[in-house]
Protein backbone atom coordinates (compact mmCIF):
# COMPACT_ATOMS: atom_id res chain seq x y z
CA UNK A 1 0.00 0.00 0.00
CA UNK A 2 2.67 2.47 0.51
CA UNK A 3 4.30 1.89 -2.30
CA UNK A 4 1.25 2.90 -4.03
CA UNK A 5 0.58 6.27 -2.45
CA UNK A 6 4.35 6.53 -3.25
CA UNK A 7 3.97 6.27 -6.85
CA UNK A 8 0.44 8.69 -6.64
CA UNK A 9 3.08 11.42 -5.19
CA UNK A 10 5.39 10.72 -7.69
CA UNK A 11 2.34 11.50 -10.69
CA UNK A 12 1.43 14.40 -8.75
CA UNK A 13 4.85 16.05 -8.28
CA UNK A 14 5.75 15.82 -12.02
CA UNK A 15 2.28 17.06 -13.20
CA UNK A 16 2.89 19.84 -11.27
CA UNK A 17 6.04 20.58 -12.38
CA UNK A 18 4.66 20.38 -15.53
CA UNK A 19 2.18 22.80 -15.07
CA UNK A 20 4.82 25.12 -13.66
CA UNK A 21 6.93 24.63 -16.33
CA UNK A 22 3.99 25.55 -18.99
CA UNK A 23 3.00 28.48 -16.57
CA UNK A 24 6.88 29.82 -17.43
CA UNK A 25 6.70 29.15 -20.86
CA UNK A 26 3.52 31.58 -21.16
CA UNK A 27 5.05 33.50 -19.07
CA UNK A 28 7.92 33.76 -21.19
CA UNK A 29 6.02 33.97 -24.40
CA UNK A 30 3.94 37.02 -22.91
CA UNK A 31 7.31 38.95 -22.65
CA UNK A 32 8.05 38.14 -26.21
CA UNK A 33 4.72 39.15 -27.41
CA UNK A 34 4.92 42.46 -25.65
CA UNK A 35 8.12 43.30 -26.97
CA UNK A 36 6.32 42.37 -30.42
CA UNK A 37 3.88 44.84 -30.04
CA UNK A 38 5.88 47.54 -29.61
CA UNK A 39 7.07 47.36 -33.27
CA UNK A 40 3.47 45.95 -34.99
CA UNK A 41 5.38 43.73 -37.07
CA UNK A 42 4.45 39.87 -37.13
CA UNK A 43 6.40 37.20 -35.59
CA UNK A 44 8.47 34.94 -37.64
CA UNK A 45 10.21 32.52 -34.72
CA UNK A 46 9.44 29.78 -32.97
CA UNK A 47 10.25 30.52 -28.95
CA UNK A 48 11.59 27.43 -27.14
CA UNK A 49 13.27 27.19 -23.89
CA UNK A 50 16.73 25.98 -23.53
CA UNK A 51 19.72 25.46 -22.20
CA UNK A 52 21.26 28.72 -23.52
CA UNK A 53 23.26 31.28 -20.68
CA UNK A 54 20.05 33.71 -21.14
CA UNK A 55 18.56 34.08 -25.09
CA UNK A 56 19.56 33.16 -28.27
CA UNK A 57 18.47 33.05 -31.89
CA UNK A 58 18.94 31.21 -34.39
CA UNK A 59 17.95 29.12 -37.48
CA UNK A 60 18.09 25.54 -37.95
CA UNK A 61 16.32 23.74 -40.41
CA UNK A 62 15.08 27.05 -42.40
CA UNK A 63 13.25 27.67 -38.68
CA UNK A 64 13.78 30.68 -36.87
CA UNK A 65 14.12 29.88 -33.71
CA UNK A 66 14.22 32.08 -30.13
CA UNK A 67 15.56 29.82 -27.18
CA UNK A 68 15.83 30.75 -23.69
CA UNK A 69 16.86 30.23 -20.01
CA UNK A 70 13.64 29.73 -18.14
CA UNK A 71 15.52 31.11 -15.17
CA UNK A 72 16.73 34.10 -17.16
CA UNK A 73 13.12 34.73 -18.67
CA UNK A 74 11.58 34.24 -14.69
CA UNK A 75 14.12 37.73 -13.50
CA UNK A 76 12.53 39.13 -16.35
CA UNK A 77 9.37 39.02 -14.98
CA UNK A 78 10.28 39.31 -11.32
CA UNK A 79 12.27 42.78 -11.68
CA UNK A 80 11.74 44.53 -15.43
CA UNK A 81 15.03 45.46 -15.63
CA UNK A 82 15.76 47.24 -18.85
CA UNK A 83 19.25 45.17 -19.24
CA UNK A 84 17.12 41.78 -19.64
CA UNK A 85 14.55 43.46 -21.89
CA UNK A 86 17.47 44.69 -23.77
CA UNK A 87 19.15 41.46 -24.61
CA UNK A 88 15.51 40.11 -25.35
CA UNK A 89 15.09 42.89 -27.49
CA UNK A 90 17.88 42.21 -29.29
CA UNK A 91 17.81 38.84 -30.16
CA UNK A 92 14.01 39.59 -31.63
CA UNK A 93 15.29 42.09 -33.91
CA UNK A 94 17.69 39.52 -35.08
CA UNK A 95 14.82 37.42 -36.49
CA UNK A 96 11.87 40.44 -37.62
CA UNK A 97 15.02 42.23 -39.13
CA UNK A 98 15.81 38.73 -40.77
CA UNK A 99 19.42 38.56 -40.46
CA UNK A 100 21.11 35.58 -41.24
CA UNK A 101 22.48 34.49 -38.25
CA UNK A 102 24.90 32.52 -40.12
CA UNK A 103 26.62 29.86 -37.75
CA UNK A 104 24.29 31.23 -35.15
CA UNK A 105 25.94 34.36 -34.98
CA UNK A 106 25.07 37.85 -36.66
CA UNK A 107 27.49 40.36 -38.48
CA UNK A 108 28.64 43.36 -37.01
CA UNK A 109 26.00 45.27 -38.97
CA UNK A 110 23.29 43.14 -38.04
CA UNK A 111 24.46 43.44 -34.25
CA UNK A 112 24.06 47.69 -34.69
CA UNK A 113 20.69 47.22 -36.64
CA UNK A 114 19.31 44.89 -33.48
CA UNK A 115 20.88 47.66 -31.17
CA UNK A 116 18.45 49.95 -32.48
CA UNK A 117 15.79 47.95 -32.54
CA UNK A 118 16.50 47.31 -28.49
CA UNK A 119 16.41 50.96 -28.09
CA UNK A 120 13.36 51.34 -29.84
CA UNK A 121 11.32 48.90 -27.84
CA UNK A 122 13.12 50.11 -24.84
CA UNK A 123 12.21 53.45 -25.40
CA UNK A 124 8.39 52.31 -26.53
CA UNK A 125 8.50 50.80 -23.17
CA UNK A 126 8.76 53.43 -21.12
CA UNK A 127 12.98 53.17 -20.31
CA UNK A 128 14.97 56.81 -19.79
CA UNK A 129 17.47 57.61 -22.12
CA UNK A 130 20.01 56.80 -19.37
CA UNK A 131 18.87 53.26 -18.58
CA UNK A 132 18.49 52.71 -22.56
CA UNK A 133 22.43 53.41 -22.39
CA UNK A 134 22.87 51.94 -19.14
CA UNK A 135 21.36 48.60 -20.90
CA UNK A 136 23.29 48.56 -23.62
CA UNK A 137 26.41 49.42 -22.08
CA UNK A 138 26.01 46.30 -20.19
CA UNK A 139 25.34 44.34 -23.66
CA UNK A 140 28.55 45.70 -25.13
CA UNK A 141 30.48 44.60 -21.86
CA UNK A 142 29.08 40.83 -22.86
CA UNK A 143 28.67 40.97 -26.58
CA UNK A 144 31.18 39.34 -28.86
CA UNK A 145 31.12 42.41 -31.07
CA UNK A 146 32.02 45.22 -28.11
CA UNK A 147 35.64 45.62 -29.66
CA UNK A 148 34.77 45.49 -33.42
CA UNK A 149 32.31 48.63 -33.12
CA UNK A 150 33.18 51.66 -31.07
CA UNK A 151 31.00 51.86 -28.00
CA UNK A 152 30.42 55.68 -29.15
CA UNK A 153 29.48 54.76 -32.91
CA UNK A 154 26.43 51.89 -30.91
CA UNK A 155 25.33 54.70 -28.13
CA UNK A 156 25.05 57.12 -31.27
CA UNK A 157 23.19 54.77 -33.28
CA UNK A 158 20.67 54.25 -29.63
CA UNK A 159 20.56 57.70 -28.73
CA UNK A 160 19.76 58.97 -32.28
CA UNK A 161 16.71 56.44 -32.45
CA UNK A 162 15.02 57.45 -29.19
CA UNK A 163 15.51 61.04 -29.86
CA UNK A 164 14.00 60.89 -33.36
CA UNK A 165 11.21 58.29 -31.18
CA UNK A 166 10.45 61.40 -29.20
CA UNK A 167 10.23 63.83 -31.63
CA UNK A 168 8.21 61.60 -33.43
CA UNK A 169 5.58 61.07 -30.88
CA UNK A 170 5.86 64.62 -29.75
CA UNK A 171 4.47 65.35 -33.18
CA UNK A 172 1.34 63.16 -32.78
Amino acid sequence: MPSLVGSEMCIRDSFSTDLTDLADDIAAYKTVVNIIRETDLAKNFVVLPGDVADVKSYIENNERILEYNPNFMEKLQEDSNWHGISVLARQIGHHLSNHELEVGQAGIDEEIEADKYAGFVLFKMGASLDKAIHALEIVMKEDRIGKSVSRNARLVYLTCLLYTSDAADDSL
